[in-house]
């Protein structure tokens, strides 16, 4: 048989957490950031802001060429859309967390917030050494700290120009 239509790249948070109250989204990075564009805006554009009976308009106090393109936050604006969308459907409020480096994106919630109407949602900056030091004052001392505390210590990013390897967090070698 033929094939109908090829398949399209979607995308999906890294962490979806679901509580009694409460859908999280978390895009976890580590050397990317979080500014994104669409390859193809012309063709996806309609399909964000018409979609979910145009639900955009519902969420973003901008449309989607100042917001995806101009300010490059397509990657952001997509997560946000999906999870208000289900959040609503689920009666639930949404939490959209950028996860990144302690260094990288330090602005990003002044510069992605004013785009977000107002809901009971909220979009957060959060980085690996938060959960780091989230877990040093506050899990038990059990095999899962214990490997974590590993993890922490040991999660590398490639290498530098000297061959040198890079550490993620603190304890670059």
């Amino acid at each position: 048989g033929r094939v109908k239509q090829a398949v399209r790249r979607g995308s999906e948070p890294d962490i979806i957490v679901l509580t009694k109250e409460t859908l999280f989204f978390i895009e976890a990075k580590v050397s990317a950031g979080n500014k994104t564009t669409p390859s193809s805006p012309g063709k996806v554009e309609e399909g964000y802001t018409k979609g979910g009976g145009e639900w955009w308009s519902q969420v973003f106090t901008e449309d989607f060429q100042t917001i995806a393109i101009t300010n490059k936050r397509y990657e952001l604006a997509r997560f946000w859309l999906l999870g208000t969308w289900i959040a609503w459907q689920l009666g639930l409020k949404f939490r959209l967390i950028s996860l990144v480096l302690d260094g990288k994106d330090k602005t990003i919630e002044q510069d992605f917030r004013p785009f977000l109407k107002k809901r009971p949602h909220d979009f957060l900056r959060k980085t690996w050494q938060d959960i780091e030091t989230f877990v040093q004052a506050h899990a038990p001392s059990t095999p899962d700290k214990a490997l974590l505390d590993q993890y922490f210590k040991t999660k590398s990013m490639g290498y530098d120009s000297k061959q040198q390897l890079l550490g993620m967090f603190r304890y670059a070698r």
